[in-house]
């Protein structure tokens, strides 16, 4: 964690190299502190730097008293807090003075053998050596973050830079910064942001408000160290990430609501297959009871006219339990998976033939990453291929049911036929019967097909309802989560990004840069 820690503030450090945009006046403040061993404060002096292009007077504004040029003659006149210099072609440097608290606190703390003393009770001792740098941030705002008003600071990225001594020194270590050894002495920088932790609520930012060094010596001695505080972290085009962030937050919603969508089809495809697996059950009952008529009428176990009345009654129940088994609710939930699948597709901008190509050539069938344009395609391509499974298994139940429920209606009216000619002359019963219960048989036989088919669908369907549900609540509504949890983060990122932009001095309100350097002397 603090490599990481160290990159970022190295970067931020070459960020603040960067040359700004030439304006007509351009001014650097830079603010020149010492401090007692403590960190109080001892003494101040601010030093501006007025660059300039035209040949008019140069207008400035400050808040400083005792104004002094430090670098030339030209003279200045000072109304309230409005400076004007005469203009000889050179940039301007002068200094005043200012009793201001400053943004930047510093307190520092000794402890020797883990007890904290004075300075002057460690000098020259021999033991473990730590000292800890407490900074505090005075710069407090309150802003609306996400519809809530919260305390934010404005960011000072902070170096601090000392050289420790002596060959009787050894194990030297720092938090938030770098140890580099040169042989005769080793050199010590480390970051800090105080405030940044309070800001973001970013655990890992916790230890960002102090820098803590330590040590191991036989005659300990102060080296001098040198703090470096700036709020200028990055420039007005770095802002169009949150731009993206929020493309990335509306594109994450439409996927949410798509599986939204998906879930739901999936529970009706659930309810509908149950009932499909009811009625093929009921079919195949009522069709065994055909066949168990017909045999006891063969044996002449009842009479004939009660038995064709009852077989009738049995045939004409079999076909409105054949009739009520309708595909009308899985054609419909075909249609709500196709347009589901042109949604989800539709919300990624691109084709389903790009999509794939994604796919396959980032291997994502395997893909762990975070990569959100990539998590998204993975997700998306991946409920395609599920709605179209889905589809085909849909397609191939209706035509199942389609053929059957044709053959079935076919016979039936055949065995309606039958049953009528049957009652016009008892010449014709025996064969009538034999015929019948030949045909009932094929179709019993073709309704324990349905049945068995059907209980597969049942089964398919609540496999794949569980499947949407789990994939729905631990990727999708997780995505949604972590996506908002971003966008928090997002949004407190770009309110200090905008403090740190719309700083504008310590002394002045048009500082287009502003250095804070404070000093501790070296105490042997």
């Amino acid at each position: 964690m603090k490599k990481k820690k160290i990159k970022i503030c190295f970067l931020t450090l070459g960020l603040l190299l960067t040359p700004f945009d030439t304006l007509a006046l351009n001014k650097t403040e830079t603010i020149y502190s010492n401090l007692e061993y403590d960190g109080s404060l001892k003494n101040s002096v601010i030093s501006n730097h007025l660059s300039f292009i035209g040949d008019k007077e140069i207008e400035d504004e400050t808040e400083l008293k005792d104004i002094l040029n430090i670098n030339g003659e030209e003279k200045y006149t000072l109304k309230g807090n409005r400076l004007t210099w005469e203009n000889s072609g050179n940039d301007i440097f002068y200094r005043g003075s200012l009793e201001k608290t400053q943004p930047i606190e510093v307190e520092i703390e000794y402890y020797i053998d883990g007890k904290k003393e004075k300075i002057e009770n460690v000098i020259g001792k021999e033991g473990h050596i730590r000292i800890i740098y407490k900074l505090k941030n005075n710069q407090k705002n309150k802003m609306n973050i996400n519809g809530q008003t919260e305390t934010i600071y404005t960011p000072f990225m902070t170096t601090l830079g000392t050289i420790i001594k002596g060959k009787d020194t050894k194990n030297i270590a720092v938090e938030n910064g770098k140890v580099i050894d040169t042989g005769s002495r080793t050199i010590v920088v480390a970051f800090a942001s105080p405030g940044l932790y309070e800001s973001t609520k970013i655990e890992e930012l916790k230890n960002m408000n102090k820098i803590v060094i330590e040590f191991d010596t036989k005659s300990f001695e102060l080296g001098t160290a040198y703090i470096v505080s700036t709020p200028k972290l990055l420039e007005e085009k770095d802002l169009s990430i949150f731009k993206k962030v929020d493309a990335l937050e509306s594109n994450v919603n439409i996927l949410k609501t798509n599986m939204d969508l998906l879930d739901k089809g999936a529970k009706e495809l659930e309810k509908g297959a149950l009932q499909l697996q009811t009625g093929s059950a009921t079919l195949s009952d009522s069709l065994l009871q055909a066949v168990t008529s017909i045999g006891e009428l063969k044996i002449g176990s009842i009479n004939l006219n009660q038995g064709l009345a009852q077989l009738k009654k049995t045939l004409a129940n079999t076909k409105v339990e054949l009739e009520k088994n309708s595909t009308e609710e899985l054609k419909e939930l075909k249609k709500a998976n196709n347009y589901t699948i042109n949604s989800l597709i539709a919300s990624t901008g691109k084709t389903f033939e790009e999509l794939t190509a994604i796919y396959t050539g980032n291997n994502l069938n395997s893909y762990t990453g975070t990569d959100t344009m990539l998590l998204n395609v993975k997700n998306t391509y991946e409920l395609v291929g599920l709605l179209n499974k889905n589809n085909q298994a849909i397609d191939t139940s209706l035509k199942m049911a389609d053929e059957m429920s044709t053959k079935i209606d076919s016979m039936l009216n055949s065995l309606t036929e039958i049953l009528n000619s049957l009652e016009t002359g008892s010449s014709q019963l025996a064969n009538g019967l034999t015929q019948l219960e030949a045909g009932i048989q094929k179709i019993y036989a073709g309704s324990k097909d349905l049945k068995i088919g059907s209980q597969k669908l049942s089964e398919g369907s609540i496999t794949l309802s569980k499947g949407t549900t789990t994939f729905k609540t631990e990727g999708i509504d997780k995505l949604g989560s972590y996506t908002h949890t971003f966008k928090t983060y997002s949004s407190r990122a770009e309110a200090l990004v905008n403090l740190s932009r719309k700083y504008a001095g310590f002394a002045s309100n048009n500082s287009d840069e502003t250095l804070f350097v404070y000093q501790v002397k070296s105490l042997k």
